[in-house]
């Protein structure tokens, strides 16, 4: 991966774990944190070493599927705050994890995901200084998804469950189980599963 001038992103490739289709393509079951251009249940093409790493390769069949990345301020984008964006987004839709050391969230927004509510709430956010965020990859929906500057529609006490979030215990996403595979070795894969990994 690129990286520009302020060493960003942190790492030169990423890896993330896919499921072996196995006709030489993988679909991505993660969400990315770094990469760009690939979100989740996406096709890739892959090509392995003589090491017997998987590298990715063109992308055969995007997915529906976006991939928005958040940088936290709130709270020093401490475990409960992380939790609380997850939270928030989640009742509109989408999935995600948290990463301590980035203090990120990376959210996998479906094309069933409230689209205009999620843009207003990360634009808003954004305005009050409670995070950063970036489109890592986005779909024709996303682009022509109604875009306002401010969230009208959202109560007061929803978007304060972003500053106040109560579940300091876990700052895991609501993701199903598979979200959390990245916690796993690339090393340990079993049955169809196995890791990619990203250098473009």
């Amino acid at each position: 991966m690129d990286i520009d001038e302020d060493g960003w992103p942190p790492a030169s490739v990423e890896s993330l774990w896919a499921v072996d289709l196995g006709d030489g393509t993988v679909r991505l079951d993660n969400t990315p944190w770094f990469v760009r251009g690939v979100a989740s249940d996406d096709i890739i093409r892959v090509e392995v070493d003589d090491e017997g790493v998987r590298w990715a390769g063109e992308t055969v069949r995007a997915s529906e599927n976006c991939t928005i990345r958040l940088i936290v301020l709130k709270d020093g984008g401490s475990g409960a705050a992380r939790q609380s964006v997850l939270n928030i987004f989640h009742s509109l839709g989408t999935t995600g994890e948290g990463i301590e050391q980035y203090r990120m969230v990376a959210l996998d927004v479906p094309p069933t995901a409230d689209l205009p509510k999620i843009h207003k709430l990360l634009v808003h956010g954004a305005t009050k200084e409670w995070w950063h965020w970036e489109e890592g990859c986005v779909t024709a929906a996303w682009r022509t998804s109604p875009r306002h500057d401010l969230v009208q529609s959202m109560s007061v006490n929803l978007l304060a469950g972003i500053v106040y979030g109560s579940d300091r215990s876990c700052w895991r996403s609501h993701a199903s189980s598979r979200r959390c595979s990245r916690r796993r070795s690339c090393s340990a894969a079993t049955g169809n599963g196995c890791c990619i990994h990203f250098a473009r």
